[in-house]
């Protein structure tokens, strides 16, 4: 495998597109500083070859690839196998859960190898010679990972120096020795059963055989010729069938390609529904703005509870004044009616005493009646010794009852008239008392309104401040439902948004299962267009699908009918030679009857000579079948294989001293053990020491892996057997730094000889000394958004 062209978007360090082109490359350098993303140069060819990072450690783990400011991460490599050009592309995409890969394709040319993951997988081991671990191992040095072929166990090495190596060639080899084996013995068992149970026949048996095996051989050409045409019959019939049954599947896929109907105003639609978002934004925050102008201008004037407190206060200062006159009125009225009751009072005691006087005279009077009786006209009165000029008239008794009832009257008017006094008093005092309340509570409210605003000034403040009021209620309510349409709008836009992905998602179903009849490319912008390029090109191929089906259809029939013509032929000549059904394979049938017919003639005929010459034969079977067990055997995977995985260790370790011997300036040579499972180091420096190459330090093992992954690529050129793809890239991703500068030298030289030899060695360093050395370099550095790769070649 040798990169051609590495393109990543959106992939570890790369967030934005970059392109990097190795054509004409045999030895390069990733330069740059720690962190700016030379191993994600490395980690993108091997993530779209495997679609898995070796850095990550887990194989199904994709989204620490994805760059965490992108959505997705796009790679595509461009690659030489044998000198044929392939493509691979794998798209991940961020989920809530990790990553998954939304797109994976294997092209060479206009021909597609693989349209997913799975394929793509399975293709890329297939056409490599490699899986994901191996390759790691042998073409791609990761960081961390460099010495794992030095020191991994002896199983997985072998594993992997098996595959890379052809191995698997000397196993179908055994099992084939084997298989002979097998048939040879029960070849030779068969026949020493034959020989065991001949026995003499008759001249009329032979005749029977004879003429038996003369029919069957004159037979067996005509059952030939006609088994070879119903094969080639059948062939056709399967092939025709097989397209039949592709065209078909291609003609019912192409069928059911339509443009999804919201796809035409999807677009439109979007758009609508952004521009309503838009506005409803702007009108809320208008509204917004609105509501704050009003709570602002609300919060400067007065208080609406105090200002109604003012209004009452005035309403009811107005009230006790209109209290007040009333009391005032009333009281005068009580004073006047009690001036008026004293009066009476006083005029009814005058008449009182007046009566009293008078009942008092009339009493006298009425005590004086009997001297009346006794006056004479002429005489002299005994009481005032006048002389009576004539006798009294009135009647004192009736006048006495007169005045004693004018007493009674004058005595209730009298108390009458004290207890309309006293009722007077009473009222006018709570009538006076009643105006002083109100006078105290005018007063109150007088001093509590000082320096308030007049009622109509009051009542004009009170009412700004309610429209100001009603203003920010409207202004609200009108907030909450601008803002209530925009979220619906936004809704509604994440809604079509939502709609879109899966539309684009199914589009690039859609295409998928059309990939192999080479649909429209996508133009990414406009999904509409995209579904109707797609839907206008299934509409298209469809016809002629469909005329391709009636053709394999018919190329069914003929095939089908050619098949019945051979069967009734191969059935006409033998019958007359079957005593039950047609057999199912008449070739194989004649073929046994023959040889059947021939052995029973052969034992009639030569029955004497049989036993010496099927023994003969019964040796040579089973010498054959000892000879392929044998091979078996010593192919097998103690045998053979076990020996020349041995020689590959000792070829490798070989190999490896030679470049080891130099990069170590001569202090140690790499050696196999006797079981070619492990690799050693002898210590030239200490007496020639061997101990494991585990116990290197950090740079003396970089310079036993190099070696060693050197020598791998040449053995790997040498020793594998024809059609197992060679190494032809190498990429190493640490150790430099672990080297003095004399051994960096050392290093540097072998690795621009294993360039000069036709294989493609990247290396990754932030050693600007080997960088130097390097004939092509790719400057990569990173700024705060995204890794970035300039090319620079040695002048």
């Amino acid at each position: 495998m040798r990169p051609i062209r590495l393109e990543l978007k959106g992939f570890s360090a790369f967030r934005e597109s970059t392109v990097i082109d190795f054509e004409n490359t045999d030895l390069f350098a990733l330069v740059g500083p720690t962190g700016s993303g030379k191993s994600s140069i490395i980690d993108g060819i091997v993530f779209a070859l495997y679609g898995s990072v070796a850095r990550y450690r887990k194989a199904n783990l994709v989204a620490p690839s994805v760059n965490q400011l992108s959505a997705e991460a796009r790679v595509r490599l461009d690659f030489l196998v044998a000198g044929k050009e392939y493509s691979a592309v794998r798209v991940v995409r961020r989920t809530a859960a990790g990553a998954t890969t939304k797109e994976a394709r294997l092209e060479s040319g206009d021909k597609v190898l693989a349209g997913n993951k799975g394929e793509l997988d399975t293709a890329i081991e297939e056409l490599l010679g490699l899986d994901f671990n191996q390759f790691t191992k042998t073409v791609v040095l990761p960081q961390g990972d460099f010495a794992r072929f030095l020191t991994e166990n002896s199983a997985d090495r072998q594993s992997l120096l098996r595959r890379l190596l052809g191995m698997e060639l000397y196993r179908r080899i055994g099992s084939a020795a084997r298989d002979n084996a097998k048939n040879f013995t029960a070849q030779a068992d068969a026949l020493a059963e034959q020989v065991a149970g001949a026995s003499a026949g008759g001249v009329a048996e032979l005749k029977q055989l004879t003429a038996r095996r003369k029919k069957l051989e004159k037979t067996e050409a005509t059952v030939s010729t006609a088994v070879g045409e119903r094969i080639a019959a059948v062939s056709e019939l399967e092939t025709a069938e097989d397209a039949a049954a592709d065209i078909e599947r291609q003609v019912e896929l192409l069928r059911e390609t339509t443009s999804p109907k919201p796809v035409a105003t999807l677009a439109a639609e979007l758009a609508k529904a952004g521009a309503r978002v838009e506005s409803h934004t702007t009108t809320v925050a208008t509204a917004t703005t609105t509501v704050e102008e009003l709570e602002v201008s609300l919060s400067e004037l007065e208080d609406p509870d105090h200002l109604e407190e003012v209004v009452e206060a005035h309403d009811d200062l107005a009230e006790t004044k209109k209290a007040e006159k009333s009391q005032a009125r009333e009281l005068a009225a009580a004073s006047k009616a009690l001036d008026n009751a004293i009066t009476q009072a006083e005029a009814a005691a005058k008449a009182l005493d007046t009566a009293h006087i008078r009942a008092r005279e009339a009493r006298i009077r009425a005590g004086a009646t009997g001297l009346i009786e006794q006056l004479r006209v002429g005489e002299s009165c005994p009481v005032c010794n006048q002389v009576v000029s004539e006798l009294p008239t009135h009647d004192p008794a009736g006048e006495l009852d007169a005045l004693d009832a004018a007493l009674e009257q004058a005595r209730v008017a009298a108390s009458d008239a004290g207890a309309t006094v006293t009722a007077t008093t009473t009222a006018e005092a709570s009538s006076r008392s009643q105006l002083d309340a109100t006078r105290d509570q005018r007063d109150q409210l007088a001093e509590k309104l000082e320096g308030q605003p007049t009622k109509p000034e009051a009542k004009k403040l009170l009412a700004a401040v309610l429209q100001q009021s009603k203003k920010l209620v409207a202004a609200r309510e009108s907030l909450d439902a601008v803002v209530a349409a925009r979220q619906e709008a936004v809704e509604h836009l994440e809604a079509l948004s939502e709609s879109e992905f899966d539309l684009r998602h199914e589009y690039g179903a859609a295409r998928d299962l059309l990939a192999e009849l080479g649909p429209p490319a996508p133009g990414g912008t406009n999904l509409a267009e995209d579904w109707a390029a797609l839907a206008e090109f299934a509409k298209q191929t469809y016809a002629t699908k469909s005329d391709e089906y009636k053709k394999a259809t018919a190329t069914v029939a003929a095939a089908t009918k050619a098949v019945a013509a051979c069967d009734r032929t191969i059935a006409r000549v033998l019958k007359p030679l079957v005593d039950d059904a047609i057999p199912e394979h008449p070739e194989r049938w004649i073929v046994t009857e023959l040889s059947r017919a021939a052995a029973d003639e052969a034992a009639l005929i030569e029955r004497r000579d049989l036993l010496a010459k099927s023994q003969e034969q019964i040796d040579a079977l089973r010498r054959d079948g000892r000879v392929a067990s044998e091979l078996g055997r010593l192919v097998s995977a103690t045998g053979f294989e076990q020996w020349l995985m041995v020689d590959v260790m000792d070829d490798l370790a070989r190999r490896a001293t030679v470049r080891l011997f130099e990069l170590s300036g001569g202090a140690y040579s790499l050696i196999s053990d006797s079981e070619g499972s492990e690799f050693a180091i002898r210590d030239h420096r200490n007496a020639d020491e061997v101990r494991p190459a585990r116990t290197l330090s950090g740079g003396e093992t970089f310079l036993a892996s190099l070696a060693l992954a050197l020598a791998l690529a040449d053995s790997v050129a040498e020793l594998s057997p024809e059609g197992v793809p060679p190494i032809e890239s190498m990429f190493l991703d640490e150790g430099f730094g672990t080297l003095d500068s004399e051994t960096l030298d050392v290093v540097a030289s072998a690795i621009e000889e294993l360039g000069a030899a036709g294989r493609m060695v990247g290396v990754v360093t932030h050693i600007r000394e080997l960088a130097d050395r390097v004939p092509v370099r790719f400057e990569v550095s990173r700024s705060p958004a995204t890794s970035s790769v300039v090319r620079s070649e040695a002048v």
